[in-house]
């Protein structure tokens, strides 16, 4: 496990581990922090990192943070991944 939690302040480094790809280590660290950190972190990062960490994520580790988000961030970041499939899918076509 790395030591970017203890190195970085919390949005920092899941951004750093979102941007590397790395689900299983964001997993870890996400453990770590505990879920209610973890949704305090994603408040400090803009939407696009936001969906970022969520889709980096396996969709029981993003559900469990989507869980401990305020409704309304919930809702509006997963209506902008949600929307963001459907241009991606329209392209591809």
């Amino acid at each position: 496990m790395s030591t970017t939690l203890t190195d970085n302040a919390p949005w920092v480094a899941l951004t750093e581990l979102a941007e590397k790809g790395d689900a299983q280590e964001l997993a870890e660290e996400t453990t770590l922090l505990g879920s209610r950190e973890c949704a305090r972190a994603m408040r400090r990062m803009d939407e696009e990192t936001q969906a970022k960490v969520l889709t980096t994520l396996e969709p029981h580790d993003a559900a469990d943070l989507m869980e401990e988000l305020p409704e309304s961030q919930a809702a509006d970041l997963l209506g902008g991944l949600v929307a963001g499939r459907l241009l991606a899918r329209r392209r591809t076509q």
